[in-house]
């Protein structure tokens, strides 16, 4: 190559890595997002302990996906930039440069040309759907295993292309050339389940390298019956594998078949292969299901986001259509278009079978992200060949012409997509750092304390690993904490309890009772039954669950049980058997909500007594909370707790529960 080309080549890779800097750079750098506080999570056990770090190369430590190389990263960012994102997001983006980088050298090394090279590596630069995978901290295993698997097969080719009678010289060699594609492969595996592809994705670029020599080589010797008879033998000794080769794909399927076992076996709290049912992997061949995937992957690699309804629409057509061209085109493609379509196949259906399958709403733009490497590289190996056609018709100065306009349509398609879904999640951004600066007010030190949250702008299963990072703590929060559902499991609270909630402008204390009693037993957590009670006592029960609420008006939100009566004249009861310990308080309090007045009635009923506790009328209009307060005595025996409605509204007790003061 000569001094300018290389200059020109170096230029556009520098400045395809700088312009995709700009353009995806997020607008949220100083906030995570989601699923990063988790990992961090994940990690912070390891910021005091570092001698324990191998501990994530165990399969069985973490019940989410395997992925060690993803924690390591995550700790070294830990390590570095401690809770600031803002170098998070440049490591990340660095990541992504290396595998432009990465891609453009594959593209040359498989033969296509520099300037074929450097426009579809534009294209895979910058692609409307990176913001979930560039810009998220918690996909950098997408793009680490994009590296590695890029990686393994430039070594793989560059292994392919030496010559095989220097390297019998020293058969020692061979191990030392076939061991970097393997070490890759490893770091792959070790970063994403998509790396399970890669060894017959090697074995089919060999495969077709070898009918490429075969061809050539009756080519060159069809005159001579002696010569071909002399290349046969040639070509057979060429396309022989050397033991060191054999052993790196036998040492690849070994792992391949232990990670896969590992994975079947271990817990997922995303992706359970586990607890997959017989009918669930049926399902994969269902028609339907298949035909939506496809319209939804064609949409996302079309840099045009209006398609997607249209195309989901008329999935069946879209499906065949796709099929019928992708059939074609693999058909009189050459052997990288093959190679990249296989590639690019291969990947959508890991990804259909092992999300798309199970949970189709979590298929995203960052699944695609090894699919469209392998779909570039199918078009690079036909560009290659209508380009060079172009050049002789029409000049080069023309063809480049149009490169670049081509590239300008492109970059114009996408860029406006990239910043409005990163608006999208710079408003959500916002809201958690309202929510943040809020919180520390109310709560300057959260040591000690177990949060809980009814709404909360982050999935509230993920709040103690927020508070980690927005309390800036060293070690993990102490359990319980999160959402109702496990503050109901738990069924008490101490004063160091908070249940919090987050109505769009304001973070709210649903419970501050809670925190002026040493022991509270809430009744709601326990098992119920609902029947309807005529005024005789007659019961009918009824298949209904409990409905856990927030109620009250905007000064006083609590939350609440909410009950519905079916029709007049008949209660609606809510029955709860717990046991009541010495000088427990029986604490609620009711409200009505509708135009109409509403009964409210509490019976304690034992084996051998029962006893009305609580009884009032609630008149239309009145919707504030009224207090309930009752002193209990000691039952040796579990006690039902009756909560009960009458009339034509919907009525509310709150927070139903035991307090214990000593």
């Amino acid at each position: 190559m000569s001094q300018r080309k290389l200059r020109w080549v170096q230029f556009s890779t520098v400045g395809i890595i700088l312009a995709m800097m700009l353009i995806y750079f997020p607008p949220y750098a100083n906030a995570f997002v989601g699923d990063d506080y988790v990992q961090l999570d994940y990690i912070l056990e390891f910021v005091k302990r570092p001698f324990t770090l191998l501990t994530v190369f165990n399969p069985y430590w973490l019940g989410w996906y395997y992925r060690p190389l993803q924690n390591l990263w995550f700790l070294l960012n830990r390590a570095l930039f401690h809770y600031t994102p803002f170098g998070y997001y440049w490591l990340g983006l660095l990541v992504h440069a290396l595998v432009i980088a990465l891609f453009l050298r594959v593209a040359r090394k498989l033969g296509v040309g520099w300037g074929t090279a450097v426009v579809l590596t534009i294209f895979f630069a910058i692609q409307k759907n990176y913001v979930d995978v560039v810009t998220w901290i918690s996909a950098i295993a997408i793009p680490l295993c994009a590296f590695f698997s890029l990686a393994a097969l430039y070594t793989y080719q560059k292994q392919l292309t030496m010559n095989n009678e220097q390297l019998t010289i020293n058969n020692s060699l061979f191990i030392i050339h076939y061991s970097l594609p393997f070490l890759f492969f490893v770091l792959a595996l070790l970063s994403h389940e998509e790396a399970i592809l890669l060894p017959p994705l090697l074995l089919y670029w060999r495969w077709l390298n070898g009918k490429e020599t075969q061809r050539h080589t009756k080519g060159r010797y069809k005159d001579s019956q002696r010569k071909s008879k002399r290349a046969k033998k040639k070509n057979q000794r060429d396309l022989r594998m050397p033991p060191a080769e054999i052993m790196m794909f036998v040492l690849m399927g070994v792992l391949v078949v232990a990670y896969l076992i590992i994975q079947f076996t271990r817990p997922n709290l995303t992706i359970s292969l586990r607890g997959t049912g017989s009918s669930r992997w049926t399902g994969l061949f269902s028609l339907q299901q298949m035909t939506q995937f496809t319209a939804v992957t064609v949409t996302k690699f079309l840099p045009i986001t209006a398609a997607e309804a249209i195309f989901t629409r008329y999935s069946y057509v879209v499906t065949f259509l796709t099929l019928m061209l992708l059939g074609y085109w693999f058909w009189r493609g050459n052997k990288l278009t093959r190679f990249g379509l296989a590639w690019a196949a291969l990947h959508l259906a890991f990804i259909y079978a092992a999300l798309w399958s199970q949970k189709p709403e979590l298929y995203a733009g960052r699944h695609i992200y090894q699919a469209w490497m392998g779909l570039l590289l199918a078009v690079a190996g036909s560009w290659s060949r209508v380009t060079g056609y172009g050049s002789r018709v029409t000049g080069r100065r023309s063809l480049a012409t149009g490169y670049w306009l081509l590239v300008a349509v492109y970059c114009l398609l996408t860029v406006p997509t990239v910043h409005d879904e990163q608006a999208q999640w710079m408003a959500d951004t916002d809201e958690e750092t309202a929510v943040r600066t809020q919180m520390q007010a109310f709560l300057p030190d959260a040591t000690g304390l177990h949060l809980f949250a009814y709404r909360f702008p982050i999935t509230p299963h993920f709040l103690r690993s927020v508070m980690q990072v927005w309390y800036d703590r060293d070690e993990p929060l102490p359990q319980p904490y999160g959402p109702l559902d496990r503050l109901q499991a738990y069924g008490e609270a101490t004063s160091d309890f908070y249940l919090l909630d987050w109505d769009g402008s304001q973070i709210i204390n649903l419970a501050p009772e809670w925190q002026a009693a040493p022991r509270t037993l809430f009744v709601w957590s326990h098992p119920q039954s609902v029947a309807w009670v005529d005024e005789s006592g007659g019961e009918t029960a009824v298949e209904q669950t409990q409905h856990l609420s927030v109620a009250g008006p905007d000064d006083d939100r609590r939350l609440a049980v909410k009950m519905e009566p079916p029709q007049s004249g008949l209660w609606l009861s809510q029955a709860y058997t717990l046991s009541v310990p010495d000088g427990a308080v029986l604490a609620t309090a009711v409200r009505a909500t509708d135009h109409t007045n509403i009964h409210f009635r509490l019976r304690l009923m034992t084996e051998n007594s029962a006893e009305t506790l609580f009884d009032t009328t609630i008149t239309a209009g009145d919707e504030t909370w009224h207090e309930v307060q009752i002193q209990l005595a000691a039952y040796a025996q579990p006690a039902t707790f009756r909560l009960e409605i009458q009339g034509d509204g919907i009525g509310y007790w709150a927070d139903p529960r035991l307090t214990i003061e000593n």
